[in-house]
């Protein structure tokens, strides 16, 4: 498969770090990822998704055409080219590719463990941090 073709999402919380994914909650029809920062601060964001398509949940190790030159900074991006939904489109029965147009592709970078969404809307970002 082709490198994927990602994007950074702006007004990221600790951007520059690359935090761990600790919940994953889906109650139909929304997921709520949180990410916390990855030292000793317990700085959180919540990634909230509806109308989502699917996600899946894999070691960054299982997403290896993601990490190449092109990839943009930040922990959340959206996947334009090459990513898990155009690799599902080349399966016949992925009956979801006639949503093509309308649906948006997203990598969540975890230290451990990443998540791709599918999803009709774009994700809404909250953000928690600690008092030192």
């Amino acid at each position: 498969m082709k490198d994927a073709v990602s994007i950074k999402v702006d007004g990221l919380p600790f951007e520059h770090k690359v935090p761990e994914v600790v919940r994953v909650s889906y109650d139909i029809p929304t997921l709520f990822i949180d990410v916390k920062s990855f030292d000793m601060d317990e700085d959180k964001a919540t990634i909230k998704f509806d109308r989502i398509l699917g996600f899946r949940v894999l070691d960054e190790g299982d997403l290896l055409e993601f990490w190449n030159d092109q990839r943009p900074k930040g922990w959340l991006w959206e996947v334009l080219e090459n990513g898990w939904f155009d690799f599902e489109k080349t399966r016949d029965e992925f009956l979801s590719a006639c949503h093509e147009d309308e649906l948006k592709e997203y990598l969540i970078l975890g230290i451990n463990d990443c998540v791709n969404v599918l999803t009709f809307n774009a994700p809404i970002i909250s953000f928690t941090t600690s008092l030192k």
